[in-house]
C-alpha cells in the first residue's frame, strides 16, 4: 500500500515538473532558434537539480533530443517508445518504460508553440531502481517507528497490567467474579439489613432484608438514601470518619438498631456501611434469654431446697419418726398443688409464671413464708408492656386492680429487698417515670 502510494506520488510529480517545463517561454522560444539545445540544456539541467529529478529530456516533434542527461547524446533519439500520445495526440500521461538510464517513471508533457501546434515534448523521469530504494529505507522507518512504539506498548501494558492489579489488590478477573457472587450471596443470607452509600449519599448497595424493613420495592441504586433512611449518623460518619455503634433511632413507626462504619481508601473516607435490625427480634431474643436464665436459677434453687427436704426426711426415717417424716410429705404435696394450681392455672403469662416460681424457690430457700393468694389471676400481658423495659406502678396497678399509691408500696418494698431494680426513665416531653425491673 505505502509503495504504490510512493510511485503514485513520484509518478504526478513527474508530470507536474514536466507540464511546468513545458509551458516555459524560454523553452518554447528555443525551439525557435538555430541551436535549441544551448539554451534547453542548462535550464533543464538546472530545474533537474532543484527538483531532484534522475532526468529532464526535452526533444522536438522528431523525438530528437536537445537536453538529455549525458551531453553527448544531444542530437539522438529518445529511448522508450512511450512519446507517440504527447507528440502525436497531446495528451499529458505517466508512463513507464526503459531509457538509457534503465526502467523509470515517467511524466510526459507536449510542447505547444503559439499557434497551438505540437511542436515537441518533456520527458521527466524517476529510476525505479531509486523509487524502491525510497520505498525500502521509508519501510525501514516504519519498522523502527513500529518497533520502538510496540516497546512502548509493551511498557505501557506492563505499567498498567500492575496499576490494575494494585487497584483489584492482585486479584484475577475470575477470582473478582467469584468474590462479588459471594458478596451477594452473604449479603442476602444474613438476617440483618445492609446498605452502603457513596461519599455524595448515593445508595451503592442494598440487600434485600434491608428493602423488607424499610418497605422498599425495587432498585434503589444510585438513589439518595435521604427519605429512604434515617440519615442522620450515616452523614455524621462521612463527616467524621468515627464509626457509630448500636444506636436506636426510630423511622416509620418502628425502631430499628443501626451501626454505621466508614469506608476508608487511601485516608479518605469514599462512603459508609450501615447495618441496622428491627429492635423488636433484639427485644424478644433478650426476653428469652432472660426467661431461660430465670428458669435456670429457679430449677437451682429448688433443687438446693429439696436437697435439704430429702435430708431431713432421710433423718427422720433413721431417727424412726415416721409419723413426722409422714406429716411433712403431705404438708409439702399440699403447700406444693396449691402453689402449682394457682401459678400454672390462673397465671396465663409465661414470664410472670417464671418470676413467681423463682420467688418461691428462693423464698423457701431462706425459710420465708411466701403466699400466693388463691384467688389470684392473671391474664397475658399486653405487648406494650415487656419485663425488659420496665414497668411502672401505674401499669402494675391496672394490671392487678389496686391503686398506683399500693402498687407503687409494694414495687419499693421489692426494691429494697433486692427482688426488683427501680430506675428513672425520662419520657418524650421530658417528664421523669419511675421504672421497675425484675432481677
Amino acid at each position: 500500500m505505502e509503495s504504490k502510494q510512493i510511485q503514485e506520488n513520484k509518478g504526478r510529480m513527474a508530470l507536474e515538473i514536466s507540464k511546468t517545463v513545458s509551458f516555459m517561454p524560454t523553452i518554447i522560444n528555443a525551439f525557435q532558434t538555430a541551436d535549441p539545445s544551448k539554451t534547453i540544456q542548462p535550464l533543464a539541467e538546472k530545474i533537474r537539480k532543484e527538483t531532484g529529478a534522475e532526468f529532464i529530456v526535452i526533444g522536438n516533434k522528431d523525438g530528437t533530443r536537445y537536453s538529455p542527461p549525458n551531453k553527448a547524446e544531444v542530437g539522438k533519439k529518445m529511448k522508450g517508445g512511450d512519446n507517440e500520445r504527447a507528440l502525436i495526440n497531446g495528451e499529458y500521461y505517466i508512463s513507464k518504460a526503459k531509457g538509457s538510464l534503465g526502467p523509470s517513471l515517467r511524466g510526459k508533457s507536449p510542447i505547444f508553440n503559439k499557434r497551438g501546434e505540437i511542436i515537441g515534448l518533456v520527458s521527466v523521469g524517476f529510476l525505479i531502481e531509486d523509487i524502491q530504494q525510497q520505498i525500502m529505507n521509508h519501510l525501514i522507518k516504519l519498522l523502527i517507528a513500529s518497533f520502538f512504539a510496540l516497546i512502548l506498548s509493551i511498557i505501557g501494558s506492563i505499567l498498567l497490567a500492575r496499576n490494575i492489579r494494585k487497584d483489584t489488590m492482585g486479584l484475577e478477573p475470575y477470582e473478582i467474579a467469584g468474590l462479588y457472587k459471594e458478596k451477594n450471596a452473604v449479603l442476602h443470607a444474613v438476617k440483618e439489613g445492609i446498605l452502603a452509600i457513596d461519599q455524595d449519599g448515593f445508595i451503592t448497595m442494598m440487600n434485600q432484608p434491608a428493602k423488607k424493613l424499610l418497605h422498599i420495592q425495587g432498585s434503589v441504586r444510585h438513589r439518595k438514601v435521604d427519605g429512604l433512611f434515617p440519615s442522620n449518623y450515616l452523614y455524621e460518619v462521612l463527616k467524621t470518619g468515627i464509626p457509630q455503634i448500636d444506636k436506636e433511632m426510630i423511622w416509620k413507626d418502628q425502631t430499628v438498631i443501626v451501626n454505621c462504619t466508614p469506608l476508608f481508601d487511601q485516608d479518605k473516607i469514599t462512603g459508609v456501611v450501615a447495618s441496622f435490625r428491627d429492635k423488636t427480634e433484639i427485644e424478644q431474643m433478650v426476653n428469652t434469654i432472660s426467661e431461660v436464665k430465670r428458669y435456670s436459677e429457679d430449677l437451682r434453687a429448688q433443687t438446693h431446697e429439696f436437697t435439704n427436704k430429702l435430708y431431713v426426711l432421710s433423718g427422720l426415717l433413721q431417727l424412726g419418726e415416721y409419723d413426722q417424716a409422714v406429716n411433712m410429705i403431705q404438708s409439702e404435696t399440699t403447700d406444693l398443688q396449691l402453689q402449682n394450681s394457682v401459678v400454672f392455672n390462673q397465671i396465663r403469662d409465661t414470664k410472670v409464671q417464671a418470676i413467681l416460681i423463682g420467688k418461691l424457690g428462693k423464698a423457701s430457700e431462706k425459710k420465708l413464708k411466701f403466699t400466693i393468694v388463691p384467688e389470684s389471676y392473671l391474664e397475658m400481658l399486653p405487648p406494650h408492656m415487656t419485663l425488659s423495659d420496665g414497668l411502672s406502678a401505674e401499669e402494675v396497678g391496672n394490671e392487678i386492680g389496686a391503686s398506683r399509691s399500693t402498687a407503687r408500696r409494694y414495687l419499693e418494698y421489692l426494691s429494697s429487698v433486692h427482688e426488683a431494680k427501680a430506675g428513672v426513665v425520662y419520657g418524650i416531653v421530658g417528664r421523669p417515670e419511675r421504672k421497675y425491673y425484675p432481677i
